[in-house]
């Protein structure tokens, strides 16, 4: 029964607020640098997808999966990796299509049950001759690691995961983040992808009409615009069910822990299946009472609880 009912987090004050901890780390907590390398990986479709990794091991590596228009840059990736760097592991921060440091070539750019580009980026990373492998994602990439966990084919190489921040029912954190003070969050994530569809609409006006993009002002519309026609669901509500990881999650046979933050301003009621965990071997869930969305500050250090938990469920798996 893998629930664990007591999280060993417990954050100072300033930080037992969901939306001051998320914002703090998200625009104000000082920047950690990282020395990454590069590398273009070419997909079947002919896409590609920028990796940025940096080795301190030839044995083991960690795969890190980036949120909604988030990138291998993000504060919480570059936490992370500089965490499991210092503690003898080799990391891959790999970027969704348009993520990285330029636009992708195809009509298709990624969405939180897109599983194929994260299986890309493990079979490159294992043919490099890593012997241990481990993922950690954050929200949309918490979300596409559970789902490749419970439906893609796993290489025992891949000893354990985690996913921090996961929306693990998407309707039910879409209609979270349309409360409140959480509807900023929503509307800077459709911004971005708008200036994106617009431009995917004017390289492909066969597939994409360039008026619909421009009129995406919440998620159902980016999903009914797009997504469904694009990536071949039914409906809406054939998207919210099917890339949700509620979908996939009776089938991961894989450790994987999810950190869910009870103060978290994004993720739904519905993201904290503590019945699934009492009666699943191999989905571990943790619920601090504070941490708000990738978050998880510590005082008087950069690194985040969330990487430090992480190193914690990796090196119990290894």
């Amino acid at each position: 029964m893998p629930l664990i009912a007591h999280s060993l987090y417990k954050p100072a004050r300033l930080f037992r607020n969901g939306h001051f901890t998320t914002l703090y780390v998200g625009a104000l907590q000082p920047a950690v640098k990282v020395a990454y390398d590069h590398f273009r990986l070419t997909l079947p479709d002919q896409d590609f997808l920028e990796v940025d990794y940096a080795l301190n091991s030839t044995n083991r590596a960690v795969i890190l999966c980036h949120g909604l228009e988030g990138s291998a840059n993000s504060g919480y990736i570059r936490r992370a990796a500089a965490h499991l760097l210092a503690k003898g592991y080799a990391v891959f921060a790999w970027n969704n299509r348009s993520c990285g440091t330029q636009m992708n070539t195809s009509v298709r750019l990624y969405h939180h049950g897109e599983t194929q580009d994260l299986a890309a980026v493990v079979g490159a990373v294992l043919r490099r001759g890593f012997q241990s492998l481990f993922l950690l994602g954050f929200s949309m990439g918490a979300a596409q690691l559970v789902n490749y966990l419970g439906s893609q084919p796993i290489d025992p190489r891949v000893k354990s995961a985690v996913a921090v921040s996961t929306p693990v029912s998407l309707k039910s954190s879409v209609c979270r983040m349309q409360q409140g003070l959480s509807r900023l969050y929503l509307r800077r994530f459709i911004s971005k992808l708008r200036l994106k569809l617009v431009e995917k609409a004017r390289q492909y006006p066969q597939h994409l009409r360039e008026d619909l993009m421009r009129s995406i002002r919440s998620f159902e519309d980016l999903v009914r615009h797009y997504i469904v026609p694009i990536y071949e669901f039914e409906s809406v509500e054939d998207f919210f069910e099917k890339a949700s990881p509620s979908k996939h999650i009776q089938h991961v046979r894989t450790p994987v822990l999810i950190l869910n933050a009870l103060d978290d301003p994004i993720i739904g009621p519905e993201s904290y299946p503590v019945n699934l965990a009492k009666a699943h071997a191999w989905v571990y869930l943790e619920t601090p009472e504070y941490g708000g969305h990738c978050g998880f500050p510590l005082t008087r250090t950069s690194t985040s609880f969330s990487a430090v938990r992480a190193l914690q469920f990796f090196e119990k798996f290894s």
